[in-house]
């Protein structure tokens, strides 16, 4: 049997591809809900998390902290749970902005406007700087 590195297997365009599509199809099997991204992942995420948020609750499974503090940043707009799920736990969104204090909640909008500007910059093509 011969074997292939994961750093290499995935420097392939075309495995990864495949292998993002297998995954997807198994997961629709099992009724998940599955949201391809084409650019920003990241807004994607928040996005359809707090879509499927008003219905149930909603489990998001993700490494980055940008979705976590865009999710905190919108917990104000959330019907029902929705947990963070990282290789360290689980947590819930919103009783982690109930427990912020003010000063925290304060560096936590000042970063969700700094993604918004790196967004911005990124879908527009501008630099951050230049957009005045």
């Amino acid at each position: 049997m011969h074997l292939t590195l994961k750093a290499k297997f995935l420097d392939n365009t075309y495995n990864k591809s495949e292998l993002r599509r297998l995954l997807s199809s198994t997961f629709r099997r099992h009724q998940i809900i599955v949201e391809q991204c084409d650019n920003d992942a990241d807004s994607s995420i928040v996005d359809a998390a707090l879509t499927a948020a008003d219905d149930d609750a909603v489990e998001v499974r993700a490494e980055d902290a940008d979705v976590f503090i865009m999710l905190i940043y919108h917990s104000s707009d959330i019907n029902h749970p929705v947990f963070v799920t990282t290789s360290k736990g689980s947590y819930n969104v919103k009783k982690i902005c109930d427990a912020l204090t003010e000063r925290q909640r304060r560096v936590c909008s000042s970063r969700m406007r700094s993604l918004i500007v790196i967004l911005f910059s990124a879908i527009t093509g501008h630099g951050k700087n230049s957009i005045r």
